[in-house]
């Protein structure tokens, strides 16, 4: 996760000075050097939430299909914007927001998100023989890399590449494909 541009104490600073009176967005946003759109993202995590809206947070936040759902019917549905659904509903950004609608404008189902720590991070080296029972158990749970990781405390990456790799020209074991060959293919 990146680091925020702005520290949770500025943002409030910010809000407050805007409640306070101080003056309108803009002059609010030009005097602490910040655009008009932040300032009403925190203005109103201020106003929903207070000083504790500011909070940091470590690691991804965990969201379930249905509070997904309710968030991104609050937006198509009841016509609130989605500036005011992050701030209301503790969103970080609004890009996570506006992914959640495409896939429902798309009709596809908004998944729960559950993420468990460790398993994009590094992963360990691993036999020939566990690469494969790795790939074949991935393969058999509908490719489901994170649940594989997890499992063999291997890394996202690590089971993402081994089944990509396992239908790859490069990839030469018998029945499964499990080579894995560094470099270029001569010919």
């Amino acid at each position: 996760m990146s680091k925020p541009k702005y520290s949770s104490e500025f943002k409030i600073m910010v809000a407050e000075a805007y409640l306070n009176g101080e003056g309108g967005l803009q002059y609010t946003a030009n005097k602490y050097g910040v655009g008009v759109t932040s300032v009403q993202l925190w203005v109103r995590c201020y106003q929903h939430h207070g000083k504790s809206g500011f909070a940091k947070k470590l690691g991804n936040a965990s969201y379930s299909s249905d509070f997904k759902q309710e968030c991104v019917e609050a937006v198509v549905i009841e016509g609130f914007s989605i500036n005011e659904v992050i701030a209301k509903y503790g969103i970080p950004s609004r890009s996570v927001l506006q992914r959640w609608i495409q896939v429902y404008n798309a009709n596809r189902e908004l998944k729960d998100y559950k993420p468990i720590r460790g398993i994009y991070m590094a992963g360990r080296k691993t036999s020939f023989e566990e690469r494969r029972e790795i790939v074949e158990y991935c393969i058999s749970q509908n490719k489901d890399y994170k649940k594989a990781a997890a499992k063999f405390h291997v890394s996202y990456y690590q089971v993402y590449s081994w089944v990509k790799n396992q239908g790859h020209k490069r990839v030469c074991l018998p029945a499964f494909g499990l080579d894995f060959r560094i470099g270029k293919i001569a010919g």
